[in-house]
């Protein structure tokens, strides 16, 4: 007879197998729904307002008595859209020169922060590296938010890197390349900012955004490749300093919406699911099975069978000795 640890063998791996397909569930879904980043509009800041921003140390009220703007100062000022001398960076050291002549073919060397739109043959390439990757493949990459304070001081730590970003769509224009690339002739110029309007970022995209998106309300999230720092003259005639973008992938939001990993979405969360109840179906299917087998080897001969075994037609199964044990004998001749 089979030993019950035997019989349940199936059992406990399909178990096991339903057990560590709940992990592997679990664990991506658990750190997917934590936001990344600000989805809502925060209130304005008090330099929005405009009222003096309150310092936060002696040397920097001493600055403002002087009539000097310090760092922070300025960089207030770049998040509401005013920046009347250029930035100053710190300059880039060797190890990321290095990693920019391996990241994209090297498209990232021929260019600095805080230039105009000039397109450089970097720039070029990078259009059409982006446009070989796919959405999905755009989307896995960039998990880590954009900082904007950090691309504002410290772009070098962050160009070439993959991001997401989510703010208010501000628009779009559309610009003509000085010359085609890979079959791209236009590309459209974006903005976006906070929900009070600062934080003001630019990024290209090689397709046109959706034409649901509507100017000054539509909260998006926006994925792609920080480039660096770009500086302009608005239409407002001031200079402007902000976060500069390729952006392959722009979508629209809802208000508290958590981000999602791409593992998890579409096709990926369809498969899991139907491996899921693929497992659940094959359990049953086995503790059933179980439970039919004891059923038969437990059940009482039929009629037909016991009129068999009477009339000497047939021999009533003897049970089967251990395979270890040792051959019976006949009883001894009295």
């Amino acid at each position: 007879m089979m030993n019950l640890a035997t019989r349940s063998h199936p059992v406990r791996r399909c178990l096991a197998f339903l057990l560590l397909l709940l992990l592997l569930v679990s664990a991506p879904l658990a750190s997917a729904q934590q936001p990344s980043g600000p989805p809502e509009a925060t209130p304005p800041s008090a330099a929005a307002q405009g009222a003096p921003a309150p310092t936060e140390n002696p040397a920097a009220a001493q600055a403002a008595e002087a009539g000097e703007r310090t760092p922070e100062q300025i960089l207030r000022e770049a998040a509401l859209g005013y920046v009347p001398q250029p930035l100053v960076y710190p300059p880039a050291t060797a190890d990321q020169r290095s990693n920019w002549g391996l990241l994209f073919e090297g498209a990232l060397l021929d260019s600095d922060n805080g230039r105009d739109f000039r397109e450089t043959g970097g720039y070029y390439k990078l259009l059409s590296l982006l446009q070989a990757y796919t959405p999905q493949e755009v989307h896995e990459r960039s998990a880590a938010y954009l900082s904007w304070d950090t691309a504002m001081t410290d772009p070098n730590s962050l160009r070439g890197a993959f991001v997401h970003r989510r703010g208010v769509f501000k628009g779009s224009v559309t610009v003509r390349l000085d010359r085609p690339v890979s079959g791209i002739t236009d590309v459209w110029r974006c903005g976006m900012t906070d929900g009070d309007g600062s934080d003001r970022l630019i990024f290209d995209m090689i397709e046109p955004p959706p034409a649901s998106l509507e100017a000054d309300w539509t909260p998006v999230e926006i994925e792609g490749i920080f480039y660096r720092t770009v500086r302009y003259e608005s239409e407002q005639q001031r200079w402007v300093e902000v976060p500069y973008l390729l952006v392959k992938n722009i979508r629209a939001i809802e208000k508290g919406e958590k981000r999602v990993k791409g593992a998890l979405e579409g096709a990926g969360l369809v498969v899991l699911v139907a491996a899921l109840l693929f497992l659940v179906f094959r359990l049953v299917s086995v503790v059933r099975q179980q439970r039919l087998r004891g059923y038969r080897s437990r059940r009482e001969p039929s009629l037909h069978e016991t009129i068999e075994q009477r009339a000497g037609l047939k021999k009533p199964k003897s049970p089967r000795s251990p395979p270890n044990s040792p051959p019976s004998r006949p009883p001894p001749s009295p």
